[in-house]
């Protein structure tokens, strides 16, 4: 048989208790915070690229426009394409880089890397956060419907 409670017996537990509530609802507001800033990194590398792919193929071949075919010119095509995910890189505030612009016949592909830093993430080891994608376009040829 036990005897009556001591006095202070219990105290501390409910310290303890806060205390891991208050971490849980940290790591909580990080994810929320830190995964909402993911989605707008993801979607500004997504923005980018396919602006980018847009200036990319509206370098026409003039020489082939001239003889009745509509192609883009890819040397010009890749280079505007890269100056212009480059521009937009450097205006939007993160840091990054455009890769791999290939342009051939009506369709120009790129792909956009952008980092940023973490916004609470980084109090558990996670810096940075990292987005890729990869975005094409093609030119559509025709005033009623394509191709036509």
């Amino acid at each position: 048989m036990t005897g009556p409670p001591r006095p202070g017996a219990d105290a501390g537990t409910a310290t303890l208790f806060i205390l891991g509530l208050a971490v849980a609802l940290l790591a909580f507001t990080g994810l929320a915070v830190d995964g909402g800033l993911a989605f707008a990194l993801r979607r500004e590398a997504a923005n980018i690229a396919e602006e980018a792919t847009r200036a990319g193929v509206q370098q026409v071949d003039q020489v082939a426009l001239r003889e009745g075919k509509i192609t883009v010119d890819p040397a010009r095509a890749e280079a505007a394409a890269l100056a212009r995910a480059n521009t937009l890189i450097a205006d939007s505030g993160y840091t990054g880089r455009a890769d791999g612009a290939t342009c051939a016949a009506l369709r120009c592909t790129i792909q956009v890397r952008l980092e940023r830093d973490t916004a609470l993430l980084g109090l558990v080891g996670k810096p940075h956060m990292t987005a890729s994608v990869q975005r094409s376009t093609r030119l559509a040829v025709g005033i009623e419907r394509e191709d036509q």
